[in-house]
C-alpha cells in the first residue's frame, strides 16, 4: 500500500506540471502507457492516502515554484514522510535551480482610451526596459497566422487569442508565444489566458524557455475579456496602443531535491 501511494502521488504530481505537458498531448505515448495509467487510476480511486497527502501538502505550503519556500518546505515535508512511510535509501541532494521572481508589472490601454487590463506576467520572462514598452497591437489566432501575416509583426504587441479548446493547444502559445513573435520582430507579446473559463482572471504557470538564438522578449497573459475587447478594438481599425511595464528577474539558487 505505501508502495502505491506514493506511485499515485508521484503521478498525480507529475500531471500537474506544466513543464511536461506536451509529453500528454501524445496518443502515442498515451496508447504505450494505457495499462499501466488505467492500473493506477484504479489504485488511485481505491485508496484517498495519496490525494489526503497531496491536499496538505498543497494546502500548507502553498505554490511551489522552483526556489521558493514552499518548494523548499514541501521538498522536506515529501523526504519525512517517504521516511515515515518506510521507504529505503530516500536521500536529498544539492542541485542549483532557477528562480524567477515576478516584481510590479501591469499592462494599460493607452489608446483608443485609457484601462489598465487584467494582466499576469508569464513564469519566466524576462523584464521590459524601466520605462515600459508602448506599442501597436497586432492580433493573431494561431502560429499558423503569425506566420501569415509575420511582415506587420516588427515593433510591435503580439496578442494570440485563440478560444481554449484543451489545456495542449492553448498553453502552446503561453509556452512559446514570445519565441514566435520575437523571429519576427515583436517588442513584446501576450497571450489569452490559458483556461476554459475567465472573470477577468489572468492564468501563469510554468517556467518558459528562451533559446540564446532569439532575442527575449516580455511575454504576459491578459484576461479572455481584455483580449477579446482588444481584438474588437483592432477589428474596428481603431489604433490600439498598450504599454506593458514588468520587473520580473530571473536568478539562481541551491536547492535539495529527493533521489
Amino acid at each position: 500500500m505505501i508502495y502505491y501511494r506514493f506511485i499515485i502521488l508521484a503521478v498525480v504530481s507529475l500531471f500537474f506540471s506544466n513543464n511536461i505537458y506536451s509529453q500528454y498531448d501524445s496518443l502515442e505515448i498515451y496508447s504505450k502507457y494505457k495499462e499501466v495509467v488505467q492500473k493506477i487510476y484504479a489504485k488511485a480511486n481505491s485508496d484517498t492516502s495519496a490525494w489526503e497527502q497531496l491536499a496538505f501538502m498543497c494546502d500548507t505550503y502553498g505554490p511551489r515554484l522552483s526556489g521558493s519556500d514552499g518548494l523548499e518546505k514541501s521538498l522536506e515535508f515529501m523526504y519525512r514522510q517517504m521516511i515515515s512511510d518506510g521507504l529505503q535509501n530516500v536521500r536529498k541532494e544539492e542541485v542549483m535551480v532557477p528562480v524567477w521572481v515576478r516584481g510590479n508589472e501591469y499592462c494599460e490601454l493607452q489608446s483608443p482610451r485609457k484601462l489598465e487590463l487584467h494582466m499576469l506576467g508569464l513564469g519566466g520572462s524576462i523584464a521590459t526596459p524601466k520605462e515600459g514598452i508602448i506599442a501597436d497591437v497586432i492580433v493573431v489566432h494561431n502560429f499558423d497566422e503569425l506566420e501569415s501575416r509575420k511582415d506587420e509583426v516588427k515593433g510591435k504587441i503580439v496578442l494570440y487569442n485563440e478560444p481554449y479548446l484543451n489545456y495542449g493547444q492553448a498553453v502552446a502559445y503561453r509556452w512559446s508565444g514570445a519565441v514566435r513573435a520575437a523571429r519576427y520582430g515583436a517588442v513584446a507579446s501576450l497571450c489569452r489566458a490559458v483556461s476554459p473559463i475567465s472573470m477577468q482572471a489572468a492564468h501563469t504557470g510554468s517556467i518558459m524557455p528562451y533559446p540564446d538564438t532569439i532575442p527575449k522578449i516580455p511575454h504576459a497573459a491578459l484576461s479572455h475579456e481584455d483580449a477579446d475587447m482588444v481584438e474588437r478594438m483592432v477589428n474596428r481599425g481603431q489604433e490600439v496602443k498598450i504599454k506593458l511595464y514588468m520587473e520580473a528577474i530571473t536568478y539562481r539558487m541551491l536547492s535539495r531535491i529527493m533521489s
